[in-house]
């Protein structure tokens, strides 16, 4: 997490100019200052996108237009994109900023009205405290949107961009996931908002509903350090990586190889030991053994009877090998004919084919 070194507690850098402004509390201790041009201009850099996928308004289902497939001749709804540097962009009152498979923002929806009004005194009395609180430990949001008639929030966080390909399992999209959900829950947010659609802080009409955007800085966080404060401050426990275990000497460092692979040998001894006990045992419930022999077939009415008696005896040895016993000729020799002689005694027994 990248934070300034000359900045005190209570003072925060202003996002346009270098002197610094004073935190207030019932600001939630973001700056009230609206978002200029240049501000979104910076937002949609680091974006990183050509187009995005908008909607003029609520009507969702509108931000998609049917085509035809050229190749299967069936009908297939896709999304109205707009350029990010088409004044067009500039109707669109919902917009996504992220999507499954590549984001560059975290982006909260706070379902907790407030006041009227539209800043930042206006926001609800717990959402201010959770986010003065982000803003005191230097992870405040990047972007605050307020409803100006409810008081209702989005809030939106800069962070590294993440990818992953379709169907594919990705843990940098796992571990924003796992923070919004942290930050959602701390700040009470609704998880389903619009459709993935967020308010969109680059719209320029004039909608009386239309949030008010106010910048705040443009630095790009670190999600695991960024997730592991929020879990601090909700007091939730962390589920970070195992410590590595730290050894005073290097005698102290042989000493628990030498245990661990102590413990190691013990432990392969056991389980051999049981497989030993209940592998004869087992063979009872295989119905493919008949007297501990699995005749192997070529085909139906042909037996394998050279395989079925060397693989036999090749069990047998490996059984003595393992339970300590002596790996006699006498021994595998009797295997094999056990097994060759029972082979040949199924296929004398087997009924003949239907013609």
């Amino acid at each position: 997490m990248i934070l300034s070194n000359d900045s005190s507690p209570g003072t925060l850098t202003g996002a346009r100019v270098g002197t610094p402004s004073r935190v207030r509390q019932d600001c939630a201790g973001l700056d009230d200052t609206p978002a200029s041009q240049l501000d979104r201009e910076k937002l949609l850099q680091h974006l990183g996108r050509d187009a995005l996928h908008g909607s003029i308004s609520r009507d969702f289902q509108s931000a998609y237009r049917v085509v035809v497939d050229e190749e299967t001749g069936k009908k297939r709804s896709v999304p109205r994109l707009y350029r990010t540097d088409s004044e067009k962009l500039g109707r669109c009152e919902y917009v996504m900023l992220t999507n499954k498979q590549y984001s560059a923002v975290m982006v909260i929806d706070v379902d907790q009205p407030g006041e009227s009004g539209g800043h930042p005194v206006h926001l609800n009395a717990y959402v201010k405290s959770v986010i003065f609180a982000l803003v005191q430990r230097g992870i405040g949001p990047a972007w605050a949107g307020i409803n100006p008639l409810s008081g209702k929030a989005q809030f939106i966080w800069l962070i590294d961009p993440v990818y992953t390909g379709k169907n594919k399992h990705s843990s940098n999209m796992e571990l924003l996931k796992a923070t919004s959900q942290e930050l959602g829950a701390l700040l009470a947010h609704d998880p389903h908002f619009a459709h993935r659609f967020s308010r969109s802080p680059f719209y320029t009409g004039k909608s009386v509903e239309a949030y008010r955007w106010y910048h705040q800085h443009d630095r790009v966080i670190r999600l695991q350090d960024f997730l592991r404060q929020v879990r601090e401050m909700a007091g939730h426990p962390q589920y970070g990586k195992n410590m590595r275990q730290q050894f005073s000497s290097g005698r102290e460092l042989i000493n628990a190889v030498k245990a661990r692979r102590e413990e190691a040998q013990a432990f392969k001894a056991l389980a051999e030991d049981v497989e030993n006990e209940i592998g004869a045992g087992l063979d009872q419930y295989d119905p493919e053994l008949i007297d501990g022999v699995r005749v192997l077939w070529i085909s139906q009415g042909c037996a394998a009877r050279d395989e079925t008696a060397f693989r036999h005896a090749l069990k047998t040895g490996h059984r003595l090998r393992a339970a300590g016993q002596r790996l006699t000729d006498a021994a595998i020799i009797d295997a094999y004919e056990h097994a060759l002689q029972h082979a040949q005694t199924t296929l004398l027994v087997q009924p003949s084919s239907p013609r």
